[in-house]
């Protein structure tokens, strides 16, 4: 039996007491529908392999929601449109399942309102810091400002409420319909579609001379950004760098000292950084027989076209080639999150 059925019967059970006493008890079609949630991950299969920083599955994470009152075809953020107003839920085991979410007010399960229809998003911030949430009525949108220290993978979700509304090829409800009691009572829920919004980074290194240790690593990037869950266009929400802030050091998922080999490149570690920018540098702490010293690489993606900047949801496999202290390539490929993206190098050859 699933987490629906299981509030149906117990209220069912609540109202059959009711019966002996009262029995004009409602009918089932009359019954409050409760608020249910599937989670999806845009992720493809080959995807997923289990890296440090990213999701690839969900296990019990913490997923902030939000359920916006649609009223005229228009989001309506004010204090009484906000139905669910960023409450946190609980992500299921696996890529897919549905999302526990209680009212922290009662204790129970959301339930639809008796008339008209909502709109549902969601985001997981992970432990980043969040600060200065705001409601803008004239835009229609609710944003806050969020910090990350390179460790956070942070993602958004929307739903789709035509693909919601389709059974078998066939509307099961019109769309217009969706997000309500009447939809609920045909088994049509939101599913959240839940993508990446930062920047990720791999970062791995080769030896081109014997006697080469990395013994740390650090990278800077910016990590401040403004997050916009709730968009009033109904489109995905966006995570957006903030122009005036200064790039801030990402911590890296790894172990060291490591030893680097002249054949293959050998895993570092990885971050995540706010997209929007054009470089990133990594500072890269090496010994070299009875030397040590610190290099640092700028990782420029605009060498290669103007105005190509680091890209939300785009997996970037940084390779560093290390001939010395102080001579450091750079390659870098492009593995997309999303589909669109290909691949390129980037200073293949360190300069004389």
């Amino acid at each position: 039996m699933n987490g629906k059925s299981l509030i149906l019967a117990a209220l069912l059970t609540a109202f059959a007491a009711c019966d002996r006493q009262a029995p004009d008890a409602p009918a089932l079609a009359d019954l409050p529908e409760p608020v249910l949630f599937r989670t999806e991950m845009d992720i493809r299969p080959e995807e997923r392999e289990n890296p440090k920083s990213a999701l690839n599955a969900w296990d019990g994470e913490q997923l902030m929601i939000f359920g916006i009152h649609r009223r005229n075809g228009s989001l309506d953020l004010s204090e009484s449109g906000r139905y669910i107003d960023g409450v946190m839920g609980t992500a299921p085991s696996g890529a897919s399942g549905f999302v526990s979410l209680l009212n922290p007010a009662t204790g129970n399960p959301f339930y639809y309102p008796s008339q008209g229809t909502l709109d549902f998003f969601a985001c997981h911030l992970a432990d980043a810091q969040v600060y200065g949430k705001n409601v803008n009525l004239q835009t229609m949108t609710l944003a806050f400002n969020i910090t990350v220290d390179g460790t956070q993978d942070i993602m958004t979700a929307g739903t789709d409420r035509d693909a919601d509304c389709r059974k078998a090829g066939a509307y099961v409800i019109s769309p217009d319909n969706a997000y309500s009691s009447q939809a609920a009572r045909k088994n049509v829920y939101p599913t959240l579609h839940f993508s990446h919004v930062l920047s990720r980074l791999s970062l791995s290194a080769k030896a081109m001379t014997a006697g080469l240790t990395v013994t740390d690593m650090r990278v800077t990037g910016r990590n401040t950004a403004r997050l916009v869950p709730v968009r009033p266009d109904l489109s995905r929400p966006s995570l957006e760098m903030l122009p005036d802030s200064n790039p801030g050091t990402l911590k890296v998922e790894g172990s060291f000292p490591l030893s680097l080999s002249t054949e293959t490149a050998r895993p570092l570690g990885e971050t995540m950084l706010v997209p929007g920018d054009a470089r990133c540098v990594v500072f890269v702490s090496l010994r070299q027989a009875d030397r040590e010293g610190t290099t640092d690489v700028t990782v420029d993606l605009e060498k290669i076209q103007s105005g190509l900047t680091f890209q939300p949801g785009v997996w970037y496999n940084i390779v560093l080639s290390i001939y010395g202290l102080e001579q450091v390539g750079v390659d870098v490929t492009m593995n997309p999150w999303v589909s669109g993206y290909g691949g390129f190098d980037l200073n293949t050859v360190p300069e004389e």
